[in-house]
């Protein structure tokens, strides 16, 4: 049954009113001029906003009283926060409107240096020197990456003549890692050298835009690779031949798909929660209040007989209040107190919970943490040490018993070294789905449920040798030997978690979380920009959401098969040569940095895996010089596209002109999207402003090119790479989609 919602509008067209098919609403409410200043959830509770004379936010009031205030220089940036959960933060910035300071309530001063394109080159911590970080560009391909210097190690980019990342090596503490990837004349990615030398390569048929094959050293793992006419993965064969399948609803939800041995078939409600699994051992049953959070979790054999069962009431804001666990006939409650006006946990029972200043757990009765001046826990109980390289990546971790070195492709930890740099494991993935991984010099194939979570692994014998099976929150620990004595260890869990035996805790890249209490241990770097509560994961709904980069949760599934169309046509009103070129080089760089490339349909590791959605790329090549465009200043070429959002009466054209450089970038808001780029301007400009046709916002105060706080390193805020988040909020901008 497709999800059926109604919306109500204003005069103005905004959304003010949502009902819900099991006839729950929920309300919003603006001021005068447009400003969002209340809105009221199914269950009644009220959010309310305050904003200055020029527009800016200056308060939210969340549900249960915590008060988060803003404040801003004549110029509109922010220049202080005062949140209940992570304490004061003040931001400082260059006459060219470049945020140069931060500083957090511990003190920690981060300064930040850029060159004359506005590319970061430096952040400094007064407190910590041995954080520094030093970014180099353009000596490897101008407008890349080409090295970033952090404590201990160094990362260095090599790309290919289409811009593409050929190489990344990664030194840490003296152990140096290599990834290299090639690529057909597609842009399609052929194959991956681990840093162990084995080569994961990836097969193609002719015209084909996702693989249909996966062999490891020349040696066929996966084959006969199937989708169905709506591009989601239905299924391949094993290399010994055995079959692995996945089946979908008529509204494009996963409803079974094999667990090693075992075939899990799983049920929705009308507002698509998963609501059963059944695997014909045992049967899991979930409930959910009216906003969408787990109420209610248990497990029953096959006769109907219940053998567990979790019961969870939350505050106004969706802080655990209460949890009460049914083992067979054994009841036990646990009860927690939230710290008053804020969101942080004081108790969970007897057991006391201390924070620093800047909102990160320092004690919880059983360990004791510390966090460098970055907020990155960098030590617990003194002895246990964690590094980190760019973008928060953890890449290595120091235990009494040796170190591990940690590998990533892009924003997924993919393997593990020891301290010699030897193999620990090495995951591979199809999209986002993990398939197999290989320890001890053996390949072993990965069954992962439907939210691309591991969950059983089977060796070439088709025995398990390890599985985790656990209640909704992740709190059970994972079967190292049910086949054997000897232990088999993985340490992957939810999507963008590793689960840490030293401490109880998943490393899940921004932040740490306790599976324990389900909620962060850390308050959100993106403040608000998160949700409304900056320590519960993943909504307090972790069969539906999840959250792989510790900054925002985002759906798991979807309750619609979405294509999105955004055909680019090149045009040009000066020389062929100059034109083309210039046309040659945004296309280029915008389909390397949206992960497409070609005329073709893609359907990649960003967006398949978790809402089985295809984008189609259509940039036609050579550009038509005889359709000029004219606007004041008008550059040497415009490309217009239709917009996908045309249903949304945003125009049914977007013109998006190229100017020379000097000019400012910009979208108008008229008959559809027009964004103005600086053809000379190197990096991603192309990309950012192509993003806007796709309907993400800006994430910087445009008078004064400030990034906003959360967005640093991100394509909308100031040019970084795209990030995950940044695609599910594209996602839930297509009309009547998830």
């Amino acid at each position: 049954m497709a999800l059926e919602l109604r919306y109500e509008y204003d005069g103005m067209g905004r959304q003010t009113k949502i009902d819900y098919p099991d006839g729950t609403s929920s309300t919003s409410v603006y001021d005068d001029v447009g400003h969002l200043v209340q809105t009221v959830d199914v269950l009644g509770q009220v959010t309310r906003y305050e904003y200055d004379d020029e527009g800016n936010r200056t308060k939210a009031v969340m549900p249960n009283g915590a008060t988060t205030s803003y404040e801003y220089d004549a110029y509109g940036r922010l220049v202080r926060e005062i949140s209940p959960d992570r304490g004061e933060t003040t931001y400082g910035y260059s006459t060219a409107g470049e945020l140069v300071s931060k500083q957090d309530a511990e003190g920690n001063l981060q300064q930040t240096e850029y060159d004359l394109l506005g590319r970061k080159i430096s952040e400094s911590w007064v407190s910590q020197p041995e954080l520094n970080t030093h970014y180099e560009y353009d000596s490897c391909r101008v407008g890349k990456l080409c090295k970033a210097t952090y404590h201990q190690g160094e990362t260095i980019y090599r790309y290919n003549d289409d811009g593409l990342l050929a190489e990344k090596t990664q030194t840490m503490n003296g152990v140096t890692l290599t990834l290299e990837n090639e690529y057909d004349d597609y842009g399609r990615i052929v194959s991956k050298t681990y840093p162990s030398g084995r080569k994961v390569s990836y097969h193609y048929a002719e015209h084909g835009h996702e693989p249909n094959a996966i062999s490891v050293d020349g040696s066929p793992f996966i084959t006969d690779i199937e989708v169905n006419a709506a591009n989601q993965l239905t299924g391949w064969k094993w290399a010994d031949g055995s079959t692995y399948q996945r089946t979908y609803d008529q509204d494009g939800r996963i409803t079974g798909l094999p667990l090693a041995g075992l075939t899990q078939a799983i049920d929705y409600n009308e507002l698509g929660h998963i609501i059963r699994w059944s695997d014909g051992q045992q049967v899991k049953n979930y409930d959910y209040d009216r906003i969408g959070r787990l109420s209610a979790y248990s497990e029953s054999n096959p006769a109907g007989i219940v053998l567990q069962q979790q019961l969870f009431d939350y505050d106004a804001n969706g802080n655990r209040t209460q949890q009460v666990n049914t083992l067979n006939t054994e009841q036990l409650a646990d009860y927690y107190t939230i710290k008053e006006n804020t969101n942080q946990l004081s108790y969970k029972n007897q057991k006391h919970y201390t924070y620093d200043a800047n909102g990160n757990l320092t004690q919880d009765g059983e360990h004791s943490y510390h966090y460098n001046a970055k907020n990155q826990l960098d030590n617990v109980d003194d002895q246990y040490f964690y590094f980190y390289g760019t973008n928060g990546q953890r890449i290595q971790k120091v235990t009494p018993q040796g170190s591990i070195f940690y590998a990533w492709d892009d924003n997924r930890l993919f393997a593990e070294y020891d301290q010699n740099g030897d193999l620990v494991s090495e995951t591979i993935y199809l999209g986002s789905i993990p398939v197999g991984v290989i320890k001890d010099s053996e390949l072993f194939r990965v069954f992962a449920s439907q939210d691309n979570a591991p969950r059983a692994i089977i060796n070439q014998s088709d025995e398990v040798v390890w599985r985790w099976e656990s209640a909704p929150f992740g709190e059970d620990s994972a079967d190292s030997s049910p086949k054997s004595e000897s232990g088999f260890v993985y340490n992957l869990r939810y999507p963008g978690q590793y689960y840490d035996a030293e401490t109880g805790l998943n490393y899940n890249h921004h932040r740490y979380y306790d599976a324990s209490i389900g909620r962060y241990t850390q308050s959100d770097p993106m403040g608000l920009d998160g949700g409304l509560n900056t320590y519960i994961y993943a909504n307090n709904n972790p069969i539906t959401y999840i959250d792989s980069s510790g900054l925002k949760y985002t759906k798991t599934i979807t309750t619609y098969n979405i294509q999105i169309n955004a055909s680019i046509a090149l045009f040009g009103a000066s020389t062929p040569t100059l034109g083309y070129d210039l046309a040659l080089r945004w296309r280029t760089g915008i389909m390397n940095d949206w992960h497409a490339g070609g005329t073709r349909r893609y359907q990649g590791t960003k967006l398949t895996n978790l809402y089985n959605k295809s984008v189609t790329f259509n940039v036609q090549m050579p550009y038509d010089t005889a359709t000029p465009y004219s606007s004041p200043g008008a550059g040497p070429f415009y490309a217009y596209t239709n917009h996908w959002m045309a249903a949304q009466n945003k125009g049914t054209q977007n013109a998006v002109q190229v100017e020379p450089a000097g000019f400012r970038s910009v979208v108008e808001y008229a008959n559809g999207w027009r964004g103005l780029w600086a053809s000379d301007e190197p990096g991603r400009v192309a990309s950012h402003e192509f993003g806007h046709i796709l309907g993400l916002a800006d994430h910087y105060v445009v008078a004064t090119n400030q990034t906003c706080p959360g967005h640093v390193g991100h394509l909308m805020g100031d040019l970084g790479p795209l990030q995950q988040h940044e695609l599910d909020n594209m996602v839930d901008l297509v009309p009547g989609g998830c």
